[in-house]
């Protein structure tokens, strides 16, 4: 488990990297989720606490997200950034995950 959670916490540090650069400094908000597939929430933590030093409010839903409550975060907050954290949705069909991904982007479209 330990050995899990460093992989996915350098892979999350990776990412958020390439996002800094990125990340809109004018105001944007951002919705960050983790739908449950992950040992810990922490990709989801780490990105919010780089777009928050770019000025983007963060609304941080945590770990083990609903597709109902996301999709109800997604409609209330409107966020012009939307994160999903699926690292471990290797463990389940990835179809299901696929569609749960989908969804909250035909939610959030404009």
């Amino acid at each position: 488990v330990l050995h899990r959670s460093f992989a996915n916490t350098l892979r999350g540090a990776g990412r958020l990297r390439e996002l800094e650069e990125a990340a809109p400094a004018d105001g944007s908000k951002a919705l960050l989720a983790d739908i449950g597939y992950e040992i810990d929430s922490l990709p989801t933590y780490l990105a919010e606490t780089v777009l928050a030093s770019q000025g983007v409010r963060c609304t941080q839903m945590g770990g083990n997200v609903p597709d109902e409550v996301l999709f109800g975060a997604i409609e209330r907050v409107k966020p012009t950034l939307l994160w999903i954290s699926a690292g471990g949705a290797h463990r389940i069909d990835k179809s299901v995950v696929r569609k749960m991904v989908n969804e909250a982007l035909r939610v959030a479209a404009p």
